[in-house]
């Protein structure tokens, strides 16, 4: 698709069949690592790659996490109960500058997301609608 005469990549899309071709790392995925696995075998194909974003969405949307603010702070991600039984896992991280919080997906948790990315392409996609529905409400 052309816009402006540069060529525009469409959204990310694909089905749990597509994704069969996926598998699941050896160990446990940062989001980011994880989408760009999703990504890889549509890479030179006229689409964007998935949004950590949005897969996330998708999640805290199925109830695998939720979000929160601690005081003082900004919004994160955590698992829940049914996101820590599929293998989404918080692990504290320390640096020179103080502790965080990361949140990985263990091989089990990667597995459940490539084979239910139908239910997750819905999620998405109504987000989308969502946000484009708010952008046009606004003109």
């Amino acid at each position: 698709m052309k816009k402006d005469g540069f060529e525009v990549k469409e959204p990310f899309a694909a089905t749990a069949q597509e994704l069969k071709q996926v598998t699941p790392a050896d160990r446990a995925l940062s989001v980011t690592a994880l989408c760009g696995r999703i990504s890889e075998p549509f890479a030179g194909e006229n689409r964007k790659k998935l949004c950590y974003r949005e897969l996330t969405g998708a999640l805290v949307g199925m109830g695998l996490l939720e979000e929160r603010t601690p005081e003082g702070g900004k919004k994160e991600k955590r698992p829940t109960a049914l996101g820590l039984s599929i293998g989404i896992i918080a692990e504290e991280r320390k640096s020179r500058t103080g502790s965080r919080t990361v949140v990985l997906y263990a091989p089990s948790a990667q597995r459940y997301i490539l084979d239910r990315f139908d239910i997750i392409m819905q999620h998405i996609e109504a987000a989308r609608k969502e946000r484009r529905g708010a952008r046009q409400s606004r003109k």
